[in-house]
């Protein structure tokens, strides 16, 4: 079975304040107009929890649990930022009892005027940036992922930091600092994560990405590479970037990628250090369908899979169908949702209905099922030619209930008939009982859902 397990550690006490959100994007500020004053402030100790490239290093808790510890640095680089400019304020002195850093730079300040502090500089004005007032921690960082980020707890500092802080100049004569200290909140998460098979042994890998499945997208939060390979990877996120939807881990194993999906996904706060062991689980191999079972379900790769692995297929496979009819290497596959409803010509058409269902399979051609097409899949799941319950069974097995054959509902065929050589008729599933009638041509205007299948 599956385990996650999700821990959130804070090493030292929390003195940071809220960090901020995508609208507090700074605004492109003017161009300088007066002469520049000297600026002196302190800044609060970075919180244990957030991370800075100053100085960090690993730790036990007395639980042997990992725990983070931060200091400032003489000489770390931070932004001003302000409607006079972007200033760049060094760290001159740290204070090691308290932690606390002072900063000094030359400004161009207006007394009350508001400011933001940003950590690390080149987030506001550096290579990163495409103009000198491009605020694009976003571009930032993503640029930066591939060359910096190998998943080791040292390769996260150097680049991948965001934090910010807020005040308001003080000047007084010639004198110039924040009318308050500064507490700098952190933009990002880490997450430790700790990897292992179903058998619960380590597996080594040579990429891991975190990715949101959200209905719209699929969202790339954390990506990191380690051609070494590594059991254990710190990863960097920034939660108010990652939006609703199902957690995907993946990791590179040799030539394999291993997964994990967890529904719903997690909630993960800016400033925190997460630990999590995660099971993942090799994707499902398929096999061809001449070699398929009833109710294994096909893939849009075209090959058979255990039902057991619907949610564990290879990278870019997803379930199409599911194998309703077997004789010999020959069947017939049934697709996992209705295609709506329409009248019979259309749901029959060569290039419309059935035949445009989606999504494709490899090599095969969706169409319309006949009359004894419905009748061999009905039996062929525990029924008989009249009753449908079986292959209703069978299908939500393969797909969930939204898979199933609507209770009640009449399903068109493609057979067609005559009576007494004259009237052309169209057979029509009624799938409350399973079984047939027919239908005079003057009603195959009359609207009815479609459910397409192919034979193999």
């Amino acid at each position: 079975m599956k385990t996650f397990r999700l821990f959130s550690m804070a090493a030292l006490a929390l003195m940071m304040a809220a960090c901020s959100s995508n609208e507090d994007m700074i605004q492109q500020p003017a161009q300088p107009q007066s002469t520049k004053m000297h600026f002196t402030a302190t800044i609060e100790a970075p919180n244990s929890d957030a991370i800075t490239r100053t100085t960090a290093t690993l730790d036990k808790d007395a639980n042997q649990k990992d725990i983070i510890k931060m200091a400032w640095k003489v000489g770390d680089a931070i932004a001003l930022v302000h409607s006079n400019g972007v200033d760049l304020a060094e760290v001159t002195a740290v204070d090691l009892t308290t932690g606390a850093a002072t900063i000094e730079c030359l400004t161009i300040p207006t007394d009350g005027e508001a400011v933001t502090l940003v950590y690390p500089y080149g987030m506001v004005y550096g290579v990163e940036a495409s103009s000198p007032w491009d605020y694009t921690p976003a571009t930032y960082r993503y640029n930066s992922y591939d060359s910096y980020c190998n998943g080791t707890f040292e390769s996260i500092f150097p680049s991948l930091d965001w934090r910010e802080g807020k005040s308001t100049f003080s000047v007084n004569g010639n004198n110039v600092t924040l009318s308050s200290r500064v507490k700098m909140a952190s933009n990002i998460a880490i997450w430790k994560l700790t990897l292992q098979d179903n058998t619960s042994a380590p597996l080594t890998a040579t990429n891991v990405s975190i990715k949101i499945d959200s209905p719209t997208e699929t969202h790339l939060a954390a990506y990191a590479n380690n051609n070494s390979g590594l059991s254990e990877y710190y990863m960097c996120l920034i939660p108010a970037q990652m939006p609703a939807g199902d957690l995907v881990i993946e990791a590179t194993v040799g030539s394999d990628t291993y997964k994990y999906t967890k529904a719903g996904g997690v909630s993960l706060t800016a400033g925190k250090f997460y630990q999590s062991t995660v099971t993942l689980t090799k994707p499902a191999t398929g096999h061809a369908l001449s070699a398929s079972a009833v109710g294994e379900v096909v893939g849009t790769d075209g090959l058979a899979y255990a039902v057991a692995d619907k949610d564990n297929l290879p990278t870019g496979v997803s379930a199409a169908g599911m194998v309703a009819y077997k004789n010999g290497s020959n069947g017939l596959v049934i697709a996992l949702s209705d295609d709506g409803t329409m009248d019979w010509s259309t749901a029959n058409g060569a290039t419309t209905g059935a035949a445009a269902h989606t999504p494709a399979v490899t090599g095969q051609t969706w169409k319309l099922p006949s009359q004894a097409e419905w009748q061999q899949m009905f039996s062929a799941n525990g029924g008989s030619q009249s009753s449908y319950t079986g292959l209703n069974t069978a299908l939500a097995a393969a797909g969930g209930d939204s898979s199933k054959l609507q209770d009640g509902d009449d399903y068109w065929s493609s057979t067609e008939t005559e009576i007494n050589g004259e009237q052309a008729f169209a057979m029509l599933l009624l799938s409350y009982n399973g079984s047939v009638i027919s239908i005079s041509a003057a009603k195959v205007d009359n609207p009815n859902p479609v459910r397409a299948c192919f034979a193999f």
